[in-house]
Formats: C-alpha cells, structure tokens, sequence
C-alpha cells in the first residue's frame, strides 16, 4: 500500500498528518468501518430476509416455477415479461431455479444471495475508485474512511424492506451488472479495440432488460465528459455500445412474449400530478428517504415528522448541488478522472430509476407512493455517487498542495470530513431502529406458515390471510392448484429440510417428534440409538402442577416441565423447538450422568431434541400436548 500521499513538502500539522503511521490509522479505520457495514448487512439478511411465499413469489411459482416441476420450461421463459411495465429478470429467474431446485424455494436463501451481491457491488465500487486514486496519486490521508460510506451508504439498513423482501434484495444483481459494464466501457473505449463494446452491451442489454437503456445512456454522458480517450474512441465505443444494445432489444422482443397486464399511465395523468399540491412535498421523497427513510422519521419525530422529512431532504439536496457543483467544475477545469466518470454514472442511474417510478407509479398511485420502503435502494445510490465525489475532492486537494493550503480547501477538507462522520452517525441511529424489526418477524411467519397449511387444506378459507400471502387474492380454483404445487413438491413451508432450516412449521404434525403424550403424563419415547453415544434411554417430561398459562407477549401457552434423559455417555444437548418460538439450546452436559434434565418453562407444544453436540444426530425427542390459550 502506497502511504506517501504526496507528502514531500507538507510542514507543521499537515505534515503529521501525511506521516505513515496517521496515514495507516486511517487505513485500518476505514477498513473496519466497512467491515462493520458488511457483516450488518450480512447479519441482519440472515435475520430478516422472509424465507416464505410472499407477494410476487406466487406470480413467478404460477407461471415460471409450475414450468419447471412440469418440465416444460423452456430458455425463452427466463425473459417473459408479465406487462409492459416489467422487467423480464433472467438473472434473479436463474437465482429462483437454484434455490428451488437445492434448497426446497427457500426465499432466505435468495435473500442472502442478494446482499451477497450488493456486497460484490460495493467492492466493485470501492475498488475501482481506490485505484484510480492510487494511479493518480491523489489519495488524501482520509481518503480510507470517506470511501467506506461507499459501504455504510450502499449496504444501508435505513429501508428494512431492502433485506426483508429477497426480490428487492436482488436489485443489487442488476446495480452490479450496471457497474461491470460501466468499468468494461471505460476500459474499452480507452482501448485500440472500442468495438469490442458491442458484444458488452448486447450481453448487459440481455441480462438487465430495460434498465441497460438507462445504464447505456447514463455511461454514455460519463465517459464522454470524463474519460480522456479520444474523442475518435469515445464515438466509436458510443457507437458500438448503442449496437449492441438494439440488437439485445430485437433479440427480447423476438423471444419473449409479453403478458397482458398493461401498465400504461391515463393520458394527462403525469402532468396532473406534477402540478398538484403534493408534489413539492412528494418530491422531497428521494432525498430525505435516501438519508432516514420517513418510518424512522415517524419514531424519532412523531410530533414533526413533516419538518424533520425537509430538514433532511434540504440537507441531501444541498450535498446533490454540491455534487454537481463539483462535476461543473470538474468539467470546466477539464479534469478526467475514473473516479469522477463512476461518480457521475450512478448518480445519473439513481435520477433515471427514480424517475421511472414517477413516471409509472406517481400518476396512479401518488406522491406518498414514492415512501415505498424498496425505492430506497434506488435513492442512496444517489447518495453512494456523493461518497465517491468526496474521494474526488479530497484527493484533488492531496494532490495540489497550494489549493489545499487556501482556507477555502481547508474548509471543504474539513466539511467532507464532517459530513462523512454525520452520515455514519445517521446510519448507526437508523440501524438500531431497524434491528427490532427481526424479534417479530418469526411470530408473524409461523402465524403466516399456518395460514398456508389452512390454505392447502380449504383454499377457500382466506380469513386472517397475512398481507405477503398474495395467493389469497387469486381466484379459488387457482389458490388450491398453487398451494398443491407446493404441497406436492414439497416446497417452501412443505419441505421438511426448510422447515428445519427456518424452524416455521405449518401445523403441529409437522414439528419434528416422536410422539405427543397429553400433558401430565411421563412418557418414554422412542429410542433413537447412536453410535457414539450409547446407552440413551429416552427423554421423560412431567408437568409441573400449577405453573401452566400463557404468555402475555406473544398469547401462546407455556407449561413448567420437569424432563430428563437416560444415562448418556458424551456431549449431548438438550434443545426445544416449537411453532413461534426460536429455536432454543435449553441445556449442555459432557461426561457420564445418569440423568440429563432440568426444569424449564416452555411452549406448550414443544418438542424437545436430546442432540449428539458433535455431529448435532438426534439421539431422543419428546413432546407434548398444547395447552388451550383461547378465549
């Protein structure tokens, strides 16, 4: 790693600033903040992501997946379009078939290869800026911890619904191809062969539909104002590119079919709503939401929630006309820089996706439409491109010493880093609001887990339907074939594995167990004989009298129980599994006791697993009856 920063002739403050050890400080300083940033997301996927069914899922299940367990589907079905508003998605249609046909359709699974992807995106980013800055030796000594927002920004936990719903997780797949193709275009047109464009962009136009139109455009204007290849290369590459992308164009609309749920906005719509009274405060939406998104606004702020939304959208406004002050003058001074053009390209790929749900959503649905937690993704790439400006800036102030010694250039240093501190200050206090999102979440899946159950068994009872189970709103003859499709393949809530994975069950049969005495009774169970362990008699469990009831919190019963195993030789664990609840570790032993067992208060309904604590082999199980926690 280069830590000269370009400190020759630096004196006083400013040169114990540039010394190598402050320098390395910044470095590790950096790296851990975005370490952080990436196992927050990672954790909390892992925490929230819905491993159900939920809204588009059953849209894809009925007329993608049902192709597959049928065997009729063909390599055209990966670009069918459901209407003219829609994106034909090969890629996330590809990631589907993977985690139906290894993991039972297990939506977590989606989930965490979502955020492993906006993971891969950040890298890209940060990279791709590290070492352009590196190249131009431009790297200012705080350079490692502005850059990092390109982590805590992007990775944001601000919207929950980002990682909560796996399909939204998965626009980090396309942000991902649009960065791919954009380093592929610069280095292509700095090259002697820009054609070679063509088959670039043909291949993203294939994988990322209509957003490759905006991803072409917005690379487009970047280059062209940024890279210093000539002007001869910069049209032959545009060229080449726009190629590319008709033919991918022509390509799509050969093979694939369009379905007919149109989309298309009533004539006037648009105007209409651009001039109405809610626009202003509408469009304030993006920038505010970028930052906080308004559900943590309403929590912080219930009395001035609506002041507090322009507080923070005046402030993400006025750091977008300093952006774009930035590019202006960028511009004018003729620099061209990597790191600059990358800046540019996602800031004008955040304005043209926020724009399309204006365009397409507003007129129907509202201005209050554009606080849809999923948009947020789109708004902090915005936010993202400004990170990625402050590198710029500062490593244009590293750069020319005589600028950065001007009070205007110690100011800028100075705000950059100020700001780049309150927007990880800001992250930190909307991460906390989200982390007590997961507690509820596994109530509200088992409950939704039972619904689906219901379902398959009547599909025409759709009382008490969760709102994700969009499967509730189909026709009934419908309903049955797509819960019997699951059902049948065992799949999603049916399949055994996921119901183990994700500890949700769809009825009380499906828990895993034995047997299931009526409370009170002692009970011997089946013997499930190991290898390693010999000599387990089973798992005995006795109702303790009058510690039964129910739970306040969540309403389900518990009942005190007194249970032990048989004579065990080894390590063993003694765990309790039941619906709603987590999966719980109630006790550890090693050594040879007659008796493993304590008293516990516990779900009714439980079932409680005596484990090998080495390969985790059930050795006994035991459950028993719930209590009646009804009116």
């Amino acid at each position: 790693m280069d830590h000269s920063f370009q400190a020759g002739t630096a004196t006083g403050w400013r040169a114990w600033l540039d010394t190598s050890t402050v320098a390395r400080a910044w470095l590790w300083i950096g790296t851990v903040v975005a370490t952080i940033a990436v196992l927050n997301a990672w954790t909390y996927s892992s925490a929230a992501t819905g491993p159900l069914m939920q809204a588009d899922a059953w849209y894809f299940l009925d007329v993608f997946v049902s192709k597959y367990l049928d065997g009729t589907l063909r390599f055209w079905d990966l670009f069918v379009q459901r209407g003219g508003s829609d994106h034909a998605q090969p890629l996330q249609k590809m990631i589907l078939l993977f985690h139906t046909r290894y993991f039972d359709m297990d939506y977590r699974i989606e989930g965490l290869i979502g955020t492993a992807l906006g993971i891969a995106w950040c890298s890209v980013v940060a990279l791709a800026v590290w070492t352009t800055q590196r190249r131009d030796r431009s790297i200012h000594v705080s350079t490692p911890v502005v850059l990092a927002l390109v982590f805590v920004l992007g990775l944001s936990i601000n919207s929950t619904n980002v990682f909560t719903w796996s399909l939204v997780t998965l626009i980090y797949l396309t942000l991902l191809v649009a960065m791919l193709y954009f380093l592929a275009s610069i280095r292509l047109t700095e090259s002697p062969h820009p054609a070679w464009l063509a088959p670039v962009a043909l291949l993203q136009g294939l994988l990322i539909d209509e957003v490759a139109i905006i991803v072409f455009v917005a690379s487009v204007i970047a280059i062209g104002l940024f890279s210093p290849a000539s002007r001869r290369n910069k049209l032959l590459a545009g060229a080449a590119g726009l190629g590319g992308l008709l033919l991918a164009r022509l390509v799509l609309y050969l093979i694939s079919s369009r379905g007919l749920e149109g989309s298309a906005v009533p004539p006037g719509a648009l105007l209409d709503a651009l001039v109405s009274v809610s626009a202003f405060r509408g469009g304030a939406a993006p920038f505010s939401d970028s930052l906080i998104h308004v559900e943590h606004l309403q929590r912080f702020f219930p009395e001035s929630t609506g002041s507090a939304l322009f507080a923070v959208a005046a402030f993400v406004v006025l750091l977008h006309m300093y952006f774009w002050g930035a590019a202006a003058c960028a511009v004018r001074q003729g620099h061209r820089n990597t790191s600059l053009a990358i800046a540019v390209f996602l800031m004008l790929v955040s304005y043209a996706l926020t724009a399309g749900i204006v365009v397409g959503r507003v007129p129907t649905f509202g201005w209050e439409y554009l606080h849809q937690p999923r948009y947020v993704i789109f708004y902090q790439t915005g936010l993202v491109a400004i990170a990625i400006m402050f590198v710029y800036r500062l490593g244009l102030l590293a750069k020319n010493e005589a600028t950065a010694r001007r009070p205007l250039g110690g100011i800028e240093t100075a705000g950059i880093i100020g700001i780049t501190l309150l927007l990880m200050v800001a992250q930190v206090l909307v991460a906390r609001q989200s982390w007590n999102l997961p507690r509820y979440l596994t109530p509200y899946w088992q409950n939704a887990s039972l619904v689906m159950q219901r379902l398959l068994e009547d599909p025409s009872n759709v009382e008490q339907c969760p709102d994700i189970l969009a499967v509730c709103e189909y026709p009934v003859e419908r309903r049955e074939h797509l819960m019997g499709l699951l059902a049948q393949h065992q799949l999603n809530v049916f399949s055994p594995a996921f119901q183990m994975r994700n500890r949700l069950y769809p009825s009380a049969e499906s828990v895993p167990a034995l047997v299931s005495p009526e409370v009170g009774s002692n009970a011997e169970q089946d013997d499930v004989p190991s290898a390693s362990l010999p000599g387990v008699l089973g798992i005995t469990m006795q109702a303790v009298p009058g510690l039964e009831g129910c739970d306040d919190t969540t309403g389900m019963p518990l009942s005190k129980v007194r249970f032990s195993a048989g004579t065990v030789h080894g390590k063993v664990q003694l765990w309790s599994d039941a619906p709603g609840y987590p999966r719980t570790l109630l006790a550890e032993h090693a050594g040879d006791e007659e008796t493993v067992g304590i008293d516990a208060r516990l779900p009714a309904g439980a079932t409680l697993s005596l484990l090998d604590a080495g390969n985790q082999q059930v050795l006994a199980r035991a459950s028993f009856a719930p209590l009646n926690c009804g009116p």
